[in-house]
Formats: C-alpha cells, sequence, structure tokens
C-alpha cells in the first residue's frame, strides 16, 4: 500500500507517483523490500535487523533512519507482540510489516488526522502519538484493578483466592510496558539528537516533547509496579497474622491439655503399689482434679487476655 503526504494522507493507486513535493509512505512485506531495495547497505542492515526482532529502537544513518517497533498487543500484553520494521529519510518513510498492523494503524490516522506539515518526521511524530493516545486510560485502569485488590484484602471477606498470582501477573505486565515506553524514549532521544541532520528544529523539538512524555508514563508505570508490590506485602502480612493466630490457638489448647497427658501419663504406668487404682473414689477423684486443673487454667489464660485472637 503506497500514501502520499500533503497535510494529510491519500492513497496511490498502482503506479501512480505522489504529486510533485509531497512525500511517499509505503507499507511492504518484508519479501517486496527485499526484492525492490537491496542496493544500500542500510538495506542490508533493515533486512537483518528484522530477522530476530527484540525491541523497539531507532539508528541513525548518513543519510536515513532505520529501526524497528515492537508493541506489547494489550489484549495479552505477555504474550501477543505487533512487530515491524521502517526506513525513513526526508521524503520517504516505509514500514516492513507482514502482520498488517501498521496498514491498519495508516488507515485510522488517514480518517482522522489531518496534519499541519507535508513532513515525514512530523508524520513519524504523529504516529509515535498514536501509539500512546490511550495509555494514560490504560495505566488508570490497572490503577483501579490494584485498588479493588486492596480493598479485597482489607474487606478480609473471603474473596482473597489467588490474589497473589494476579498481583505478580500485573506486576509482569507492568514491567513489560514500561520496558516498550522506554524504548520509545530511547527513539525520541536519538531523534532529537538528529546527529545525522535529517531533523529540522521543529521536528527535534516534537521528539524531545514526546520523549518527557514518555519519560511521565514510565515514572507511572513504576508507581503502578511500586503500589503492587506493597499491596502483596500487605497480602502476605495479612496471611502471616492468620498463620499467627492459628498457631497461637494450637499452643493455647496444647497449653491446657498438657497437665491431663501428663496425669494419663502417669497413672498409665500400672505400678502394682498404686493406692489411688485400687480406691473406690480414684475415678470421680481424678475426674474432680482434671476439671478443676482445666477450670484453673482457663482463669488464668483469661485473666491474662491469652485467649483473645483478635
Amino acid at each position: 500500500m503506497r500514501y502520499g503526504l500533503n497535510k494529510k494522507l491519500y492513497v496511490l493507486k498502482d503506479g501512480e507517483s505522489a504529486k510533485p513535493g509531497d512525500s511517499v509512505v509505503e507499507v511492504m512485506t518484508l519479501d517486496m523490500f527485499k526484492k525492490q531495495h537491496h542496493q544500500h547497505m542500510q538495506d542490508y542492515l533493515l533486512v537483518s535487523g528484522l530477522r530476530n526482532v527484540q525491541y523497539s529502537k531507532a539508528e541513525l544513518l548518513s543519510q536515513c533512519i532505520i529501526g524497528t517497533f515492537v508493541i506489547p498487543q494489550k489484549e495479552d500484553i505477555l504474550n501477543k507482540k505487533a512487530m515491524f520494521g521502517y526506513y525513513m529519510d526526508s521524503k520517504t518513510l516505509i514500514f516492513i510489516d507482514d502482520s498488517h498492523y501498521v496498514q491498519r494503524m495508516l488507515h485510522q490516522i488517514e480518517r482522522y488526522q489531518k496534519f499541519e506539515k507535508s513532513d515525514i518526521f512530523h508524520l513519524f511524530f504523529e504516529l509515535l502519538e498514536f501509539l500512546i493516545h490511550d495509555e494514560v486510560e490504560f495505566l488508570l485502569g490497572y490503577e483501579d484493578k490494584l485498588s479493588d485488590i486492596e480493598e479485597r484484602i482489607e474487606s478480609g471477606d473471603g474473596q482473597t483466592k489467588g490474589i497473589s498470582s494476579e498481583i505478580l501477573n500485573m506486576r509482569k505486565e507492568l514491567s513489560k510496558i514500561n520496558a516498550y515506553y522506554t524504548q520509545l524514549q530511547d527513539i525520541s532521544d536519538t531523534l532529537s539528537e538528529n546527529d545525522n541532520n535529517l531533523l529540522d528544529d521543529q521536528s527535534c523539538l516534537l521528539f524531545k516533547l514526546f520523549s518527557d512524555r514518555m519519560e511521565r508514563l514510565s515514572d507511572h508505570t513504576q508507581q503502578l509496579r511500586e503500589y503492587a508490590l506493597q499491596i502483596l506485602e500487605m497480602y502476605q502480612a495479612r496471611l502471616d497474622i492468620g498463620q499467627n493466630r492459628i498457631m497461637t490457638f494450637l499452643t493455647i489448647v496444647t497449653s491446657i491439655f498438657m497437665p491431663l497427658t501428663l496425669i494419663t501419663g502417669w497413672y498409665g504406668m500400672n505400678f502394682k503399689e498404686m493406692p489411688e487404682l485400687g480406691w473406690k473414689f480414684g475415678y470421680p477423684v481424678c475426674i474432680i482434679i482434671c476439671i478443676a486443673l482445666l477450670c484453673a487454667e482457663i482463669y488464668y489464660m483469661h485473666r491474662n487476655k491469652w485467649l483473645r485472637m483478635s
């Protein structure tokens, strides 16, 4: 798919050239790029980078900029991602994409946006902005989820099963998102430095502003990860308190029945010369002694507030 750029994107038909002075935006598959662009070193570098795409980046060459994008998909952040490469000079922007992700993105931009300048770098800036246009709302969704988990822990209504794995999964997702934001910031920083002098001052300023925005998003993501860790620690503390209560209860029960166990063991020795065994009142007296011991122990523990579990 080919577009011309003059204040807005317009579709170019097969064999049609852009109007004089207009820029050209193309979307093609990797195989198409290999067939049409195989003369310059940057072409080979870009193809080589696309064979094993790991992260988003921008590389400034003498007359162009090449790079890749790896974009986590919000429906499955840990396992699903969109990947494509790009080549950019002052008049041309080529996307190498086998997944049609860029095509859908450009279609949205073509329908709803009009650019102030007919400039490739300004369009690239708009593409970056489009990638993060709903990120604040997206992060607020995580904040709401974490707040809901915190309320469930505080209420102690029994709806806390699986919270630990839920929080850990959210921290993994936020870590992936933060890495994505950091990579976009690196791209904008690289472009704003303008080491190959392809960009004008206004374009450099735009990418500098975008870099500042990405830094704020990254900070927000880090705060959410710390918030998630605090909730996880609070949840673990609640579990520890519950376990401590159980251990306290078991210790109290053991302490109460320990004297009775001693009496049972004492009279279970069955020596011949044990007068209580032949005494007709031995059994009821033993019962009375055991009950008295239990009452005395319970009274003593209650008086020292050892029976309070809260």
